[in-house]
């Protein structure tokens, strides 16, 4: 997956992931990390809640995935500020909104076999 720069004017579908993010912090974006971030990450770095929402959002045809802690660059009190302040409309506008509420932390993945 890759971390796509939009314009607050651009109207594309995602899906915004709602998740714990428990003791140990999940994969974040940092300002020293920002131009790898933008470049791509791969797969298996993510932690398996984010994985399970890629899973889930490329099932659905949906082509992005907002998650706070790459989309927001966290050591980066000004973009926390902007980002914080827009979240609630992320969360709304989004096609969909996953609710990994079983999942007490990132890594422990949100799809469950049935």
């Amino acid at each position: 997956p890759r971390l796509p720069v939009t314009e607050d004017d651009e109207s594309s579908e995602y899906v915004a992931l709602s998740y714990a993010w428990g003791k140990h912090y999940p994969l974040t974006t940092k300002r020293a990390s920002l131009a790898t971030r933008l470049a791509g990450i791969p797969i298996k770095d993510l932690p398996k809640t984010f994985r399970d929402a890629v899973v889930l959002a490329r099932f659905l045809g949906i082509p992005s995935l907002w998650i706070d802690s790459l989309c927001i660059v966290q050591d980066d009190p000004h973009d926390w500020e902007i980002e914080s302040s827009r979240m609630a409309a992320v969360y709304s506008n989004a096609v969909l909104t996953v609710a990994a509420d079983e999942a007490k932390k990132a890594r422990e993945g949100c799809l469950k076999p049935r």
